[in-house]
């Protein structure tokens, strides 16, 4: 049986070791080192599968149901490790505010040097294959195997997840190795990305009843890192489409301003948008030349630059644009959609490089916020455009998640039209997927480049002349 490889604080097995000899010594049953180490390992394998680093909080949600899979009595490590000071509850369990029991390690183990640590044990190294192949599957309502749902689902953007995908381990070491001191959070996922990539320890995950976009390593891995990647040998390239967000957007506009029902369905966006809510729709008394422009000024300018000279900047000491934001507390718990304000920090600073990366963000926040938010950015776009916000509002207002609407369109054009046909008209092109832009190989990147336009150009009408500009290289 093959061990597994996992990752901990250097200072904290050290001192777990001491700790654990001396439970054992006046105690039974016995702690056991290899699941110790597999309980605290996951303080740096769980954060890893989030890319948000902006807020450093270090906190886990410890999901019961999985502990107790891997030992029925989980509690009794954690209540080990707590009386050890190696970690401490931050939150309780609420049912009322949606939220799991969150842990965080103690502060003498946060930011030390993190190595791997060979878990032998084998009656847990069978626990790992059961629970691994425990999933449930596209209804969410049975168990089945989870690398078979995904090669079923997307098997042209998992097939090439093998042993020729390698990454240049030094370089990545050398890349993340600053983070320890000024950003822990990003030298945690690296260091777990870096083993991942190393084990081969593939991981997928697709919730259609969510953004239906295929989760994996590479979609966690930030842009200093791919540089490191490799498939044979080769470096690996992205193909992009600039604006990805608007641009479904106005694909969807284009259906709307013709009344056609048949391209909604092409696009992959008829199961969220019923027939009759579509005719409803067309039928909003908006000024169609506005939302012309609109949607020409998406397909031919740089929307997000557009939009930047529309929108009041304000610009810190350092010359950089920002604004204050609402500080969330996100809920833990999917059944709790509610976000709720933090009110220790009710407000905070967020900064961006330049205006297009500030007008990038308010526009998100446009797309996916109430249609009746308050903030003045999305007053300011509401009064720029108020029949494409009256298109919007309908969209939110009728139950149909507009976020979600947007996802599918990009997910059906992109992976399950574009990828698809591409693997299929050239079988040995590998080919990946990080959301909205598709991936392979350097020597393929331009082939890959103009498959994309033709093919975008057919599911979505957009002509090919026009995705030229849009659809970009992104060399890494």
């Amino acid at each position: 049986m093959e061990t597994k490889t996992v990752l901990i604080q250097k200072t904290l097995l050290k001192d777990l070791e001491g700790f654990i000899l001396e439970f054992n010594e006046y105690n039974k049953p016995h702690i056991k080192l290899d699941i110790a180490v597999y309980f605290l390992s996951l303080f740096i394998s769980l954060p890893s599968h989030y890319r948000n680093t902006e807020k450093e909080n270090y906190l886990v949600s410890l999901n019961s149901e999985k502990l107790k899979g891997i030992f029925s009595k989980y509690t009794k490590y954690l209540d080990f490790f707590i009386d050890s000071k190696i970690i401490e509850k931050a939150f309780n369990y609420s049912t009322d505010k949606g939220t799991s029991n969150q842990y965080r390690l103690t502060e003498k183990y946060l930011f030390d040097d993190i190595i791997g640590y060979e878990i032998t044990d084998k009656s847990l190294l069978k626990k790992f294959e059961i629970t691994t192949n425990e999933n449930k599957n596209e209804n969410d309502n049975l168990k089945t195997d989870k690398r078979a749902f995904h090669l079923k689902k997307r098997p042209h953007l998992v097939r090439y997840f093998d042993d020729n995908l390698t990454i240049d381990i030094m370089l990545a070491f050398e890349i993340i190795k600053p983070y320890k001191e000024l950003n822990y959070a990003k030298y945690q996922s690296g260091m777990q990305l870096i083993l991942e990539y190393d084990k081969k320890d593939w991981k997928y995950s697709i919730n259609p009843n969510s953004d239906n976009r295929l989760h994996t390593n590479l979609t966690r891995t930030n842009k200093e890192l791919r540089k490191c990647l490799y498939y044979k040998d080769d470096r690996l390239s992205a193909v992009d489409i600039r604006a990805s967000q608007p641009f479904f957007f106005a694909v969807f506009l284009k259906a709307f301003l013709k009344k056609d029902y048949k391209l909604v369905k092409q696009i992959g966006a008829s199961k969220l948008i019923s027939k009759k809510k579509f005719n409803e729709l067309c039928n909003l008394d908006v000024n169609s030349d506005e939302i012309i422009a609109f949607v020409e000024i998406i397909l031919t300018k740089d929307f997000y630059t557009n939009f930047s000279n529309h929108l009041e900047i304000q610009i810190d000491e350092e010359g950089k644009p920002y604004k204050m934001k609402i500080n969330y507390i996100e809920p833990r718990s999917k059944l709790k959609k509610r976000r709720k304000i933090d009110f220790e920090q009710p407000r905070i600073k967020e900064s961006f490089e330049t205006k297009r990366d500030y007008a990038k963000s308010v526009m998100m926040e446009v797309f996916f916020s109430s249609p009746r938010t308050t903030t003045k950015e999305a007053k300011q776009f509401r009064n720029l455009y108020p029949s494409v916000s009256k298109v919007m509002s309908f969209i939110k207002d009728n139950s149909i998640n507009f976020d979600k609407l947007l996802s599918h369109i990009e997910s059906y054009c992109l992976l399950d039209y574009v990828a698809l046909r591409i693997n299929k008209n050239h079988k040995n092109m590998p080919i990946w997927s990080i959301h909205d832009s598709l991936v392979t190989t350097k020597q393929n990147i331009h082939l890959l480049k103009e498959e994309v336009e033709q093919l975008l150009s057919e599911v979505t009408t957009i002509k090919k002349d026009i995705l030229k500009d849009i659809i970009v290289i992104d060399n890494w």
